[in-house]
């Protein structure tokens, strides 16, 4: 231990190195754990659930199989993302984009793939995932014929007449759903029944009470007891008027 000429120790010296060399090796640690975690090499998986699926291809998908997409059949799925821990970072719900390209698809079926989207909106497909599910069906429209079939029973012939007037349908019906489910579909028929109203006079709105499908050649496709759940519709704006008038009403008034 040095001393002045007044024989006083001296400590500020050591006191400074060592600090010094603290914050140094700090440093240094610092470094090497930035570095580690720069290098890791340890494969890792990331699983967001519920991410949107999209489509495009739509108008190749009309070319080729002449039906309009409706919709997929699946609207969200799971991505397993798998890589380092640089790699990973990037990725959020916000970021990821899930795209089934319709047009590529093989019997109205279409592969599901995952794409990291920037802040430009650039898309990069990712390297290294799994999707759940990896492949969704597509739903179609399809036009197709209609008939109205009047299934009311014990009408009376007698006293009333029936008039069955179209009111609100174009001539043409949409039918949802796989193309492989809807392509032999030619006409549907809306069995229509207004016991209700049938001994009241007047007009008459009634809704149908269902649906029956047939091929061109008049063959039954999905009924009652063979229902398709894949099939969609909807029948709330079919609506139907029936005009029943009185026959004694017309012969007391001659």
């Amino acid at each position: 231990m040095g001393t002045k000429n007044n024989g006083a120790p001296v400590f500020r010296e050591k006191k400074s190195v060592s600090i010094a060399a603290l914050i140094v090796c700090f440093i240094i640690a610092f470094g090497v754990w930035i570095y580690a975690q720069a290098i890791d090499d340890d494969i890792k998986v990331t699983t967001y659930n519920q991410i949107p699926v999209e489509y495009v291809g739509a108008e190749a998908f009309r070319e080729v199989t002449g039906y309009d997409v409706h919709s997929l059949a699946v609207q969200t799925a799971n991505v397993s993302i798998s890589g380092t821990n640089r790699e990973l970072v990037k990725y959020d719900a916000q970021s990821i984009r899930l795209v089934a390209d319709v047009g590529a698809s093989n019997n109205g079926v279409a592969t599901v793939k995952a794409f990291y989207e920037d802040e430009k909106g650039n898309r990069t497909e990712i390297k290294n995932y799994e999707i759940t599910p990896a492949v969704v069906t597509i739903n179609v429209t399809k036009q197709v014929d209609y008939t109205i079939n009047d299934v009311t029973v014990d009408r009376n012939e007698i006293d009333y007449s029936y008039k069955i007037e179209q009111t609100s349908m174009n001539g043409t019906f949409n039918v949802i759903g796989p193309v492989q489910d809807i392509a032999n579909i030619a006409y549907v028929t809306f069995e229509l029944d207004y016991k209700n109203v049938m001994s009241t006079p007047g007009t008459h709105t009634v809704p149908v009470t269902s649906i029956s499908f047939y091929s061109a050649e008049g063959e039954p496709l999905y009924g009652e007891g063979n229902k398709n759940e894949n099939i969609k519709y909807d029948t709330t704006g079919i609506m139907v008027s029936v005009t029943v008038e009185s026959k004694n009403a017309e012969t007391n008034g001659k």
